[in-house]
């Protein structure tokens, strides 16, 4: 029964600790009182020495009259005293001694220290202890609520901040590159995830391509058909997918597909290690937003891009124009002569033309520009470049190739177009082209010199004949 004793002492130490709290009530009260009923008993008392001193002055100045009425009111004072101290003490009574003969009542029910409580008592008690600890948990429970509320306030307002950030960095470039690092290193940010990947769609091909991962670098890996790709869930699905595609041991991978209207133009990728049941919703949605700002940064390059590489077509053959030519000139040739490398510029155009434009009408001369564009296209490398140069005069651009390679190409080049434009019958005579080749050199080294030298090139081809390739320099 140690717990019975225990539970007894416990009991007794807090009714001590009651007791104790009461005393000072009384003790307050009782000297109140007394304080107060000295002070008017002493109030009186001066009040009936004043009397007596003026009866008594009345007296020997033989003053009957005065003296009587003196006496009168002395006596009336001292019946006065007398009722305000009775009232003092029933006062006192009232407020000290009543409550302690009723305090020592209640203990004396409690014999032999054991402290039994009567039952009307003990329920009071009881219920009163209920609606203490009732409230005790109903402010510990506001306490803990106010305190989660605290807690999330802060972290909503640290995500905003991070968001607000992330998105402004995601929209401040038109600079492909720069803007998928700046939507992988943000949603690492805000979602707590430690490895991220883009992957760009291709629909037609139904194959995903990384375009950048956490390091910020392109990874330069080969099309991920969707059947082997994670990423590609969200593609198929068209909202966010979780799961552990490398098994449970595996880490925890968050695709989210980046949506342009109907069109999903990319799949954010993100990996966590360790054993992770599911993703937190907050996290969930931050990166669904960040998606979404991301989608139309991805949408406004896509037309930025567009719109300028229409300012840089030609309108009829699709190729690049003289702008595009110009700038790419100036780049290759800086490249050129800063490391080393080799550069050819080929013109060509075709033989002739004038009379195919006044026999058979621009109709059929703008025939022969687009085949000889189609042909060019064709039979080119994919490391070279094609322009539209002005009329029916083109440029060919030959990167890392010298001029004996180079005058090999075009004249490959010559063939297969004379070909193609037979093939064509725009016109029932056949048509060929003329070439001429030159390649930075020690006496070439700008882009006006270049241009220069392969267009003296190309009148020699045409003087010297037409249908064949010249070079600018001897080979």
């Amino acid at each position: 029964m140690s717990w019975l004793t225990s539970g007894k002492k416990l009991l007794d130490q807090q009714i001590d600790a009651l007791l104790e709290r009461l005393h000072p009530g009384p003790r307050k009260a009782a000297r109140e009182y007394v304080l107060r009923a000295v002070r008017n008993i002493l109030l009186l008392l001066v009040c009936d020495l004043v009397l007596a001193v003026i009866l008594f002055l009345c007296f020997l100045k033989g003053i009957g009259l005065v003296v009587v009425l003196a006496a009168v009111l002395l006596f009336l004072g001292l019946l006065f005293d007398m009722v305000v101290v009775y009232a003092e003490w029933i006062q006192l009574e009232r407020v000290l001694v009543d409550p302690l003969e009723q305090l020592g009542a209640e203990l004396a029910r409690f014999p032999g220290g054991e402290r039994d409580l009567p039952p009307v008592v003990a329920a009071d008690l009881a219920e009163a202890m209920a609606r203490v600890h009732s409230l005790l948990a109903t402010v510990t429970r506001e306490r803990e609520l106010r305190a989660v509320g605290e807690t999330r306030a802060s972290s909503q307002s640290s995500l905003l901040r991070q968001m607000s950030r992330v998105l402004r960095d995601v929209s401040a470039s038109l600079d492909p590159e720069r803007t998928y690092a700046a939507v992988v290193q943000g949603a690492l940010r805000i979602s707590g995830f430690e490895k991220g990947t883009l992957w760009m769609v291709d629909d037609v091909a139904r194959t995903v391509s990384a375009v950048c991962d956490s390091s910020g670098k392109p990874p330069g890996s080969a099309p991920v058909p969707f059947a082997d790709s994670f990423a590609a869930k969200a593609v198929t699905s068209g909202h966010s997918a979780i799961g552990h595609p490398y098994g449970t041991a595996g880490p925890l991978c968050m695709a989210v597909p980046l949506v342009s209207g109907v069109a999903i133009l990319a799949v954010l990728e993100l990996a966590r290690e360790g054993i992770v049941a599911t993703v937190d919703d907050s996290a969930r949605e931050a990166v669904e937003m960040l998606a979404s700002h991301a989608a139309a940064a991805l949408s406004a390059i896509q037309l930025h891009e567009e719109v300028e590489l229409r300012g840089e077509l030609d309108g009829l053959t699709r190729l690049f124009n003289r702008r595009r030519m110009d700038a790419d000139l100036q780049a290759e040739v800086t490249r050129s002569l800063r490391y080393g490398h080799a550069l050819t510029l080929v013109m060509t155009d075709v033989d002739h033309f004038k009379q195919v434009n006044d026999t058979f009408g621009h109709q059929a001369g703008d025939q022969v520009l687009k085949g000889l564009a189609d042909a060019l296209r064709t039979h080119s490398r994919e490391t070279d470049s094609i322009y539209r140069y002005g009329g029916e005069e083109f440029a060919v651009l030959l990167r890392d190739t010298d001029l004996s390679s180079a005058v090999e190409v075009a004249d490959r080049i010559r063939l297969a177009v004379t070909e193609h434009l037979a093939q064509l019958k725009v016109i029932p005579d056949p048509l060929t082209i003329s070439l001429g080749v030159a390649s930075v050199s020690g006496r070439i080294r700008t882009v006006e010199a270049l241009i220069h030298a392969a267009d003296g090139a190309l009148y020699t081809a045409k003087s010297s004949g037409r249908n064949r390739t010249v070079a600018a320099d001897p080979i």
